[in-house]
């Protein structure tokens, strides 16, 4: 069985691994020496017996002789001659570990690629376990199968420990993936031409598309709304504090198992102040991708502040279910002056969620045509030596999209710096909501020594399947 189970929700770019017990393990070979006396001399003899050459190595014990790979110090109380003969063993190359039994015992694991008979000289130590002499067994397969939305991958392992790693999500790391990941496990060993099943107590995981750096840690507990728990959880976001302009789509994810048709947005109007004005329920577009639901919606700030004679300040936003319950702590949106155009970039950030970032300084666009030659042979006729040289000539027009920001603070720089490792970014048709994947170009930070004064330029080029953005 496994021994160690990995959560039901884990981060692609981290280490996640599922630690199977191996039944058919070869027990790693090691003698125990125990000391009865100290002050004695003995020859502790290891042979080989499958070596023609009747290799063998002799270690010598008596009083004063220097600690070295043949030789140990018998003086002292046995405690002390025990400890000696440690220091020897550490430096052979036939013993790859030592460990400190008892006060008066040592057992040392032996080199496995060798079948080693020990012999003591003299009864003040003797070797008291059936490995003195070893005979290596055979090595087993484990396999690790992993069934997924996206294929179906095998990670195997020739092994000869009890206990086997798997990463599981090394797979996934290296993968595109917009999506969580639904993964169903199913392992099992082959040994002597023997198949036999280890069971899983999870057996299915979900993969979120991350970008953590391995110093990073997530709890999704934190994050996965369950139906058949009544706790508020967090939207899948770690940015704080985010600022919002008029007629913006922003988006916004959670993680839970409620449908998509039972999950909306709430939004809570306030003033400055901190007056509440007036909440309303809904969103422009939602779609569920995997256990993640994506929610873009647009703050209706005109008609609120036209209703109410009042300026609205920051707005809060929850996740509710079909039947109001609020699912989510909220989160709070500072609304920015009446003044700026929205260039708007959407991505996932790095705990697996979709984010977006609207840049409200300037925008740019650069078109430019590469002449491309594209030259290949072409074999004419199988029956003749002939081939013929062909260029297929291709113009092609690239468009380069530049952003900036207005003036923002190192949190803020530090929170796009997702936007820049993102595994997937893309900008889209507010009317359709058809998604644009882009490929970010270049990505510059200009920091100031004000620390609200920074400024960001982004350059981005729509990807070729995406041509008619």
């Amino acid at each position: 069985m496994a021994l160690i189970e990995p959560n039901r929700i884990v981060a692609s770019s981290l280490d996640n691994f599922l630690i199977v017990a191996n039944n058919h393990y070869i027990k790693r070979p090691f003698v125990d020496f125990k000391f009865h006396s100290s002050g004695f001399e003995t020859d502790l003899v290891f042979s080989d017996a499958a070596d023609a050459e009747n290799y063998s190595l002799t270690i010598n014990g008596k009083p004063d002789n220097p600690i070295s790979y043949q030789t140990f110090n018998t003086n002292g109380s046995v405690y002390q001659c025990v400890l000696n003969f440690i220091e020897c063993l550490k430096l052979n190359n036939i013993v790859y570990n030592v460990s400190l039994m008892s006060t008066d015992t040592v057992r040392a694991y032996l080199d496995t690629s060798i079948n080693y008979s020990i012999t003591s000289s003299n009864s003040a130590v003797t070797i008291i376990d059936a490995f003195s002499t070893y005979k290596v067994g055979s090595f087993n397969k484990i396999v690790l199968n992993l069934r997924t939305d996206i294929g179906e991958f095998n990670l195997e392992k020739y092994v000869a420990d009890t206990q086997i790693p798997f990463k599981i999500t090394s797979i996934f790391d290296s993968l595109n993936i917009f999506s969580p990941c639904q993964v169903n496990m199913m392992c099992y060993s082959v040994y002597e031409n023997n198949v036999e099943l280890i069971t899983l107590n999870n057996s299915q995981i979900t993969v979120m598309p991350t970008t953590l750096t391995k110093f990073e840690e997530v709890n999704y507990d934190d994050y996965y709304i369950e139906q058949s728990i009544s706790e508020v959880k967090k939207f899948l976001t770690d940015r704080k504090n985010p600022s919002y302009n008029y007629g913006e789509v922003y988006a916004i994810s959670v993680l839970t198992d409620y449908p998509v048709e039972s999950i909306d947005l709430v939004k809570k109007y306030y003033t400055n102040s901190g007056m509440f004005l007036t909440q309303e329920k809904g969103e422009l577009y939602k779609e569920a991708n995997g256990r993640r639901i994506d929610l873009y919606d647009r703050f209706d700030l005109d008609n609120v502040e036209n209703t109410y004679n009042h300026q609205v300040g920051y707005v809060e936003i929850v996740a509710v279910n079909a039947y109001g319950t609020e699912l989510t702590e909220s989160l709070r949106f500072d609304i920015n002056p009446k003044c700026n155009d929205n260039y708007t970039i959407y991505f996932l950030n790095k705990i697996g969620g979709v984010d977006s970032y609207n840049f409200t300084s300037t925008y740019s666009k650069d078109m430019s045509v590469k002449d491309n030659n594209t030259y290949y042979r072409n074999n004419l006729r199988s029956w003749d030596r002939e081939y013929v040289i062909e260029n297929v000539r291709k113009k092609q027009v690239e468009t380069t999209h530049t952003y900036t920001t207005s003036h923002i603070n190192n949190e803020e720089c530090e929170y796009l710096n997702e936007l820049q490792r993102s595994k997937y970014c893309y900008v889209i048709n507010e009317e359709t909501f058809v998604k644009y994947i882009i490929i970010v170009d270049k990505f510059d930070i200009e920091y100031t020594s004000d620390d609200k004064q920074n400024e960001l330029t982004i350059e981005f080029y729509v990807s070729d399947e995406n041509k008619d953005y």
